[in-house]
């Protein structure tokens, strides 16, 4: 499980690439005629809202796995732990770089930047607000993609 969590933040992550099509983009005239601005858009879009639903997925399976064994009040409360340590990974991942196998391949360096972020006010209120909106994003996704999915194991999808 510690493993499927360092890689949980990846699929969510994908949101914060959608950045991509208006950081690259060239103006030559109106952005809203330009057939590439909205190619390179739609397909970010899409991998966003394909990630947050198999994340969605994902962590429904192991929360009901939970709730199967210490119930759904647990269930819940492992859930929204993940949510919160998944936006800040992402955080993580979008301004300090890492990725999800610098656990292994270089600790050393994660506790330092932990420090650093720690001990730097503007940064650590940056981490906690974008942290924050990103826990929205992951919350309210999550709910609604999850109710839909009580929906379909109730007519018999499964």
């Amino acid at each position: 499980m510690v493993v499927w969590l360092l890689f949980y933040p990846n699929s969510a992550y994908l949101v914060t690439d959608m950045i991509h099509p208006f950081v690259h983009y060239k103006p030559t005239g109106r952005f809203v005629h330009d057939l590439e601005f909205w190619y390179h858009l739609f397909l970010f879009v899409t991998a966003a809202v394909v990630g947050l639903g198999l994340g969605t997925y994902s962590l429904s399976s192991l929360q009901l796995l939970v709730a199967e064994r210490y119930g759904t009040v647990r269930s819940w409360v492992f859930a929204c732990i993940v949510l919160v340590l998944s936006s800040i990974g992402i955080y993580i991942g979008r301004f300090v770089r890492w990725n999800s196998w610098d656990v292994f391949t270089d600790p050393h360096k994660i506790w330092s930047d932990v420090i650093r972020i720690i001990g730097d006010p503007a940064e650590l209120h940056f981490m906690l607000v974008f942290s924050g909106m990103m826990l929205v994003i992951s919350l309210v996704g999550y709910l609604i993609m999850r109710g839909g999915m009580f929906r379909l194991q109730r007519r018999g999808y499964r």
